[in-house]
């Protein structure tokens, strides 16, 4: 190996190395192109402002959010109308150069060690950091920056949010190749992506994001100076103000057959949503009432409602809510964490305990589940539930392939071992739970529900051998099993594994006068045969089908050659054989080829049954 002397450095303090200085603090900006930048002057001309947006895109590693606080420089190369150099630009300019005056020195990650993603957005860019933690120290490493384009603009804010983890993703996909990188934000995104209703874009986003097994945490306080002004959190819709709160009564009832709700939605301009429902399933008097406060959740949600009093007259849900009481009943239990999840998506619930004389219309609601819904424009809104929220489903089944991914999914339960944990983590990202069931997602596929070892079989055999199945190979059942909605793991293996044990005709389904067997006779030199079912393999019916069939036929026989069989080697059928001069042989049971003859014409018999059994498939 040589080396070229001219390009070759030893035992440096500091060194560039592809336009940054490596030095041992770490890595920072080439003192040359900052002072390119604190150089310039205010730009004149577009010409200008492309020269310095350029420089800036150079150093857009140590600038964070550089995108969103250069806006107003991509304003001006974009607009068509005259130069003008505005007040906001020059700001921005000014900006930039206090910041490149010191710029930030990023860190060297340590092998192994975990990293911390922060995210953020605004209305018209994205920006990310990624950071690692030394004790309580952090120390950024990359700080990543767009401008949103086009289409991108019109994103919503948790779609923005997955952009941007998507474009630090590609960036910085050293880095997630060779760490855990944990990402930071308060925002939903872990339960978007893992959606399994999600479609188009989104979808595509989640199963490139799956590779590398990310995990999620509620966002930390950002402690390095260097990132103070780099976080800009989603915030909600301010066009709601903090004190205006939407009021909701609820009450649930209950008898032998069914249950009902009554809800009230009043908004702050005095708007009332008068809503009754009927449960058409049995509902105790707790069930109703959390029923109908989940009911009333879902409508607050419709009309965006971000702030709601809740009033009831149930002192059992309102103290459970408000954990004055505790819910003892694994029912309850239930419906107490489906509330809380809902309750979480508010910005800000307070739930209230009334008296019913206070509640006197949602109690009256709840009673009209007898009374029809009427036409015309009315306020009252009549609804039907014909199944309960929360149910509880006790079985006892054993541990399969499905439990570590479904404990992830549901408690975020890893193994102990690392590299177990960042495995089940990728693969897990495949997967959703739908109403308790598990789902493979797919890009180009539809949802496939999961199995257990004990549920293949029955599956197996019912696609395969259903009124629009065939036989198959083991590919094509596993590919036809994947189109009917199904997968485990072992798919494939288990498709080859039935198709090379599965008796095609199996045992003869019972005809007329119970007959199931066939017995079956060649003559030796025309080859030709003699086949007839018979309800039982016995002595006396053998002897019956040689004279009926064959002696009365065709003659006296010379020799006659059967297997060892013991319908054959039973005494009367030899007395019968020898009675009429016919001498009797039996095949080697160690080679049953000195009788192929037979064996050749059971061969033709059952491949005719096989193709008429294709015809006529389920009949």
């Amino acid at each position: 190996m040589r080396f070229n002397s001219l390009k070759c450095a030893f035992a440096m303090e500091a060194e560039k190395f592809l336009g940054f200085m490596i030095t041992q603090r770490g890595v920072e900006a080439n003192p040359k192109k900052c002072e390119a930048i604190l150089q310039m002057k205010s730009p004149g001309c577009i010409k200008d402002v492309q020269m310095l947006a350029g420089r800036l895109t150079t150093l857009s590693r140590f600038l964070g959010a550089s995108a969103a606080k250069a806006l107003p420089f991509f304003n001006l190369i974009r607009t068509r109308i005259a130069f003008e150099w505005t007040p906001a630009c020059e700001e921005t300019f000014k900006h930039f150069k206090e910041v490149l005056a010191a710029p930030p020195v990023l860190e060297k990650p340590k092998d192994g060690e975990p990293l911390y993603l922060y995210l953020a957005i605004t209305d018209e860019a994205m920006a990310a950091v990624l950071v690692r933690e030394e004790g309580k120290i952090q120390q950024p490493i990359y700080f990543v920056s767009k401008a949103l384009q086009g289409a991108e603009l019109r994103y919503s804010k948790l779609e923005k949010l997955a952009l941007a983890l998507l474009t630090s993703y590609r960036r910085l996909r050293q880095y997630f190749q060779g760490h855990q990188v944990v990402v930071r934000t308060d925002q939903g995104i872990r339960q978007v992506l893992q959606k399994p209703d999600l479609a188009g874009r989104m979808m595509t986003w989640a199963i490139e994001l799956s590779h590398y097994g990310l995990q999620y945490e509620p966002s930390h306080v950002i402690k390095a100076q260097a990132m103070a002004d780099f976080l800009v959190e989603v915030t909600g819709d301010p066009t709601e103000p903090p004190s205006i709160r939407w009021k909701l009564h609820v009450d649930g009832a209950s008898n032998q057959t069914c249950g009902g709700a009554g809800i009230i939605l009043e908004s702050p301009t005095r708007v009332v949503y008068e809503q009754s429902i009927k449960f058409e399933f049995p509902v105790s008097n707790n069930q109703a009432e959390y029923e109908t406060l989940l009911g009333g959740l879902v409508l607050a949600k419709e009309v965006r409602a971000t702030r709601v009093k809740i009033c009831s007259d149930s002192q059992v849900v309102t103290s459970q809510i408000n954990e004055t009481y505790q819910a003892r009943d694994s029912l309850l239990q239930k419906y107490l964490e489906k509330v809380k999840e809902l309750i979480g998506e508010f910005k800000d619930i307070s739930v209230h305990h009334v008296l019913r004389e206070r509640n006197t219309r949602a109690d009256i609601l709840s009673k009209l589940v007898s009374t029809k819904p009427g036409a015309g424009n009315r306020s009252l809104i009549q609804g039907l539930i014909k199944e309960p929220t929360v149910t509880l489903h006790l079985a006892k089944v054993n541990s399969s392939w499905m439990d570590p991914i479904t404990d992830f999914l549901e408690s975020s339960k890893l193994p102990e071992d690392e590299k177990s944990a960042k495995a089940l983590r990728r693969e897990a990202a495949k997967y959703a739970i739908i109403q308790g069931q598990l789902f493979k997602k797919g890009l180009c596929q539809p949802l496939l529900k999961c199995l257990r070892p004990d549920q293949t079989d029955y599956v197996l055999k019912e696609v395969h051998e259903g009124c629009c199945g065939h036989h198959i190979g083991g590919k094509a059942l596993a590919r036809k099993l994947i189109r009917a909605g199904y997968y485990w793991l072992t798919i494939i293996k288990d498709s080859k594994d039935f198709m090379r044990k599965f008796d095609l005709l199996g045992p003869l389904q019972v005809g007329p006068r119970q007959v199931k067997y066939l017995i079956v006779a060649i003559d030796y030199y025309t080859k030709w045969i003699e086949a007839e079912p018979l309800a039982s393999i016995s002595s006396s019916n053998c002897q019956k089908f040689m004279w009926r069939q064959v002696i009365t036929r065709f003659g006296i026989l010379e020799v006659v050659i059967s297997d060892n069989g013991t319908q054959f080697t039973d005494k009367k059928f030899g007395e019968f054989l020898t009675g009429l001069g016919i001498k009797q042989k039996f095949s080697s049971m160690e080679h049953p080829q000195t009788n192929s003859q037979d064996e050749a014409a059971n061969k033709v018999i059952l491949l005719g049954l096989k193709k008429r059994l294709d015809k006529k498939k389920g009949s």
